[in-house]
């Protein structure tokens, strides 16, 4: 358990040594315009901006590495992911996930999963983006040899994922609805038993916006 708070505490520092810089310019240019040096930087408004919830529904499929059992084959299942969070720029978001699921088969060849992890999006264009998120977690599944019995236990959960954003809201305006197909795969090294779950998610979101002083307008719609 050590190691995996160790792991997730060095990754948490990364993503917050990403966003750090993105605030520091930002307080900086903010100390810099209350001075009147420099012009407010405004941004074209987009949907996904601001803070934000999201859930989706995952279709799963993981297998399990037993070290000291027969491996589990692939068998599919079913999940749940949670988030929250904020657009920390326009190509990064960053917050906090929930997820759990299962996968139904073979009594010995299930398994059940979750994790709490930190989130990060990176957007590769406004609809594309990468996901990578790190956390704590666990995985279990029934004993081959001992019905009676779990293996499986606590560990980091490593999460990579690639998605695609599709507008619901009108794309000129700031916050609103939005709609992601998902395709990710999480890594689950428990002592004993390390899964490895993909999945494919429909992940539906909703966005807070920006204050029009923080966005780039059309005279009309900036004093309406």
């Amino acid at each position: 358990m050590n190691r995996t708070l160790l792991r997730t505490s060095v990754l948490a520092l990364l993503l917050a040594s990403a966003a750090a810089p993105a605030h520091a310019a930002e307080s900086a240019q903010q100390e810099d315009r209350d001075k009147g040096d420099v012009p407010l930087e405004l941004v074209l408004p987009r949907p996904n901006q601001g803070h934000f919830w999201s859930v989706a529904l995952l279709s799963t499929g993981a297998v399990g590495v037993d070290s000291a059992r027969p491996n589990r084959t692939w068998t599919p299942g079913v999940g749940v992911n949670l988030q929250l969070g904020e657009s920390v720029t326009d190509w990064l978001d960053l917050g906090i996930a929930f997820s759990y699921g299962q996968t139904y088969g073979h009594d010995e060849d299930r398994l059940a999963f979750g994790a709490l992890s930190l989130h990060s999006q990176w957007y590769l264009d406004p609809h594309w983006f990468a996901r990578l998120d790190v956390g704590a977690g666990s995985v279990a599944g029934q004993d081959p040899w001992d019905p009676s019995h779990d293996r499986g236990g606590f560990s980091d959960v490593w999460t990579v994922g690639v998605g695609r954003s599709f507008f619901l809201s009108p794309a000129t305006q700031s916050g609103g609805w939005v709609l992601s197909p998902v395709l990710g795969v999480d890594l689950v090294p428990a002592d004993g038993l390390t899964a490895v779950v993909t999945w494919l998610g429909l992940e539906l979101s909703y966005w807070t916006g920006l204050t029009k002083d923080k966005l780039r307008l059309p005279v009309d719609r900036a004093y309406e």
